[in-house]
Parts: C-alpha cells; structure tokens; sequence
C-alpha cells in the first residue's frame, strides 16, 4: 500500500503547503559532529531568520508589516542559503547530505512564509499543542475500558482547550468544554 503524503495537497490549488524551518534546523543540528563547519554556517544563517521572527513578534508588528520585513531581511539571507547548500550537498548518503536534500526539497515550501505575513517559520506552536495528545495516545487508548478507567479524565481533559470554561459534566464527574461535545458521544 502507497504511502500518502503531502503531495497530494499540491494538486488542489486551495492549499498551501508550508513547511517547518525547525524541522530543517534539527537536521543540520544533528550533523554538527559530522560536518561542523558546514553545520555552523548553515544553523548561523537559521538563526538569523529566528532573530528576525523574535524582532516582528517583540514590535508586535501587523501581517503586512511582516511580509514587508521579512522580504526585505530574510529574503537575502534565504536567497545566500540556498545556492550555498547545492553546492556543498556532500556525500549522498552522509548525515550532511540528508540534511541538505531534506531542505532543498522543501526549499519552496520553507520560503512561502515570506509572502504571507500570518504564517510563521515553524509550526512549533501547533506541535507543543498537540504534544500531550501524541505522547499519551497510547494511554489514551484504554480511555473508558474497565482495565484503565483512569485514562478517562486525561482524554477529555486534553481536548480541553486551556482557557475554556467547562460548563457540562460527562459521567456526573469529569467537565469538558462545548468544543469536545461534538468529539466524544453524549452519554
């Protein structure tokens, strides 16, 4: 069976694909044992896109401002980067080499943010979101099963945003907000 990935997003005009800059980051961090020059110039180059993002962030700057910004500053650091990595791609199976392939591959999708002000350089927001649900999916498995009746709370407790005000009881017990109601079957 085929592995279905993201590329079939590319087809439908209505979504855009942007990939995460962190994700790149962490390849070439991993490679600093390996190629530690290499690594250094590229994760200083990174950096660079980082402070940028923490500037815009700080002066709260609006999406338009942002495009703007990142244009102007980002813009020359990405377009430096790039054909530096295609000349220094390395050994084909080397570390350094995966590094690089993984980046020019999504070179297209990791620039789209400078054309769109309200996206972001990475999706590490979403990720620590969603983190207490994939590190727990296998606790939450037994959620409501007589064997792991503790599971249960933690489950719905999850899918509780963290500033919502829980106004329903599930189970006489546990409280979960309006948006969980539509997820979990009403008892």
């Amino acid at each position: 069976m085929a592995k279905l990935g993201y590329d079939i997003f590319d087809a439908d005009p209505s979504v855009t694909l942007y990939a995460c800059m962190a994700h790149a980051r962490r390849k070439f961090f991993d490679c600093k044992t390996y190629e530690p020059d290499k690594a250094a110039h590229v994760l200083k180059q990174i950096r660079k896109l980082y402070l940028i993002e923490r500037w815009l962030r700080k002066t709260g700057a609006s999406a338009d401002v942002r495009q703007q910004l990142r244009q102007e500053r980002a813009g020359p650091v990405l377009e430096e980067l790039k054909p530096w990595l295609e000349v220094n791609n390395g050994l084909p199976k080397s570390p350094w080499a995966k590094a690089t392939q993984y980046t020019l591959a999504r070179w297209q999708r990791l620039t789209r943010y400078l054309d769109e002000g309200r996206v972001e350089l990475d999706n590490n927001l979403v990720e620590n979101a969603i983190r207490p649900l994939a590190i727990g999916r296998k606790n939450y498995m037994f959620a409501g099963s007589m064997m792991h009746p503790s599971g249960v709370p933690w489950s719905i407790r999850s899918l509780e945003p963290a500033n919502s005000t829980t106004s329903t009881q599930w189970n006489g017990s546990w409280k979960y907000s309006s948006a969980s109601r539509h997820i979990l079957p009403r008892t």
